[in-house]
């Protein structure tokens, strides 16, 4: 049994024989095809030749069918058979026909280029340069969007030679270094005023002053009607507050030192 394809039609040819090699004559011979929908599909075979049966029949769904080949004698009891198989491929618009080297020839002439002899060929660098088109318009728009306050200042604003000054003054004041360098040396103002004020205590407090001996009289004790009062002289011509006003000199001295170290 022989199957061949030709586009959608499959012609079957059949050659029968005895075990003696005599050609079967005058069988009635039928084919059964199943698609791959397991639908079936007869087909008779007409004699053609001493044991040759012929038959076409033509296939619409690409896939792979099964064929039986069943002879028959007069009487209709089987003789002969035989099951083979048939792959129907896709439409033949997709089957490879060789490299297609005319229609490559006319895809570079028609794009200017040329057919790769090679694979590496396809990494050589190109004779022709490569253009693309980049819109700038958003770039110019928001360059228009940044200066259009600088042209109204400009154009509302008049500010003198002192203005300018003033400002580079200020930025310089409020430069980031500018203002570390301030925290660095406030603490070193902090301690001169804390050390000058514990001299003026340590002044204040020396045994046989006013005040220590102030401090040193017990308080007396009167009855909880009467409320305690502690009378401390306050005339100016008190030394010690005299000392207390001396140390404020001391203080503004003190700043000012911190300062010209700054």
């Amino acid at each position: 049994m022989a199957l061949r394809l030709d586009g959608t039609d499959v012609h079957l040819l059949v050659n029968s024989v005895d075990k003696d090699g005599r050609p079967r004559d005058l069988l009635e011979t039928e084919a059964k095809l199943v698609g791959p929908d397991l639908a079936n599909h007869a087909v008779s075979l007409e004699q053609v030749g001493a044991g040759r049966y012929e038959g076409t029949t033509s296939v619409s769904e690409p896939g792979a069918y099964m064929v039986q080949i069943v002879q028959r004698d007069q009487a209709g009891h089987p003789v002969a058979q035989r099951m083979t198989g048939l792959v129907v491929p896709y439409s033949p618009e997709y089957r490879r026909s060789g490299q297609g080297s005319a229609l490559l020839d006319e895809l570079a002439r028609a794009t200017g280029g040329t057919v790769l002899e090679s694979p590496s060929a396809a990494f050589a660098p190109t004779q022709q340069r490569i253009t693309q088109a980049r819109p700038l318009w958003p770039l110019f728009m928001l360059l228009a969007a940044l200066l259009f306050p600088a042209d109204v200042a400009v154009r509302r604003l008049h500010l003198a030679r002192s203005d300018w000054r003033r400002a580079a003054t200020w930025l310089h004041a409020h430069a980031p270094r500018r203002r570390a360098r301030q925290r660095a040396i406030e603490p070193g103002i902090l301690s001169d005023l804390f050390q000058a004020r514990e001299r003026v205590r340590r002044r204040r407090m020396r045994p046989g002053t006013k005040e220590a001996a102030e401090e040193s009289v017990p308080a007396v004790a009167r009855s909880p009607q009467e409320p305690l009062i502690i009378e401390r002289p306050s005339s100016p011509a008190d030394p010690s507050i005299a000392e207390v006003e001396d140390s404020f000199p001391r203080l503004r001295q003190a700043r000012a030192r911190a300062r010209r170290r700054r």
